[in-house]
């Protein structure tokens, strides 16, 4: 009878101790589980708030850069006058001297002699100097006289305006095809011509 009572002890205490280890284990695989996700939480979280900081300087960065509706104008010791317009401008990052505009209007006011305007969609305006290059469909209109082209330089230090690239020339009598054509803004002279000297200027008599 107490053989057989100790052996029912025995076999009681022996499935307590697999409960017991099968509950630990489970704990254990349970904490492991629960500390893998919680770095994984903490791992994404971080990778979300730099992604969130690049977003932010990012936005940041092409904020500072960029200017809307910003003008500049200057006056020269002769007391002439240019203004430059545009939509938008961005600010290089290497030269800071250097603007990319967009939507540009510009204005140049010899002394005593009407205004040059000029239009483009797109400059490379230089804020030290105020030399502009205007590209992508140039106007330039001085009094009757109005010019097309796709490139125009602006250099104000020897006071001369460079249009190229298909040049067309209209007034009221006359339309004139070109290679290139250069302006004198003080002494008002222009040359009209072609790369390829063995090529002539096309001239049409308008109605």
């Amino acid at each position: 009878m107490k053989k057989k009572i100790f052996l029912q002890l025995f076999l009681f205490s022996f499935f307590l101790l697999i409960v017991w280890v099968v509950f630990k284990s489970y704990d254990s695989r349970n904490m492991v589980s629960e500390d893998n996700k919680l770095n994984n939480e903490i791992k994404s979280d971080k990778i979300e708030k730099k992604d969130k900081s690049k977003v932010i300087l990012d936005t940041d960065k092409n904020f500072e850069n960029t200017i809307s509706n910003l003008s500049y104008s200057t006056t020269d010791e002769e007391g002439n006058k240019y203004s430059i317009f545009a939509i938008e401008g961005m600010i290089d990052e290497l030269k800071p001297n250097i603007i990319n505009m967009k939507g540009v209007e510009a204005k140049i006011e010899v002394l005593n002699q009407d205004t040059i305007y000029i239009y483009s969609d797109k400059a490379i305006f230089d804020n030290v100097n105020f030399n502009s290059k205007f590209t992508n469909n140039v106007r330039l209109v001085y009094l009757d006289h109005n010019l097309e082209g796709n490139k125009l330089d602006l250099d104000l230090d020897d006071k001369l305006v460079t249009l190229s690239d298909k040049v067309i020339y209209k007034n009221l009598n006359t339309k004139l095809i070109a290679d290139y054509m250069i302006f004198d803004l003080i002494l008002k002279n222009s040359e009209i011509s072609m790369y390829d000297k063995s090529k002539k200027v096309k001239i049409f008599q308008m109605n």
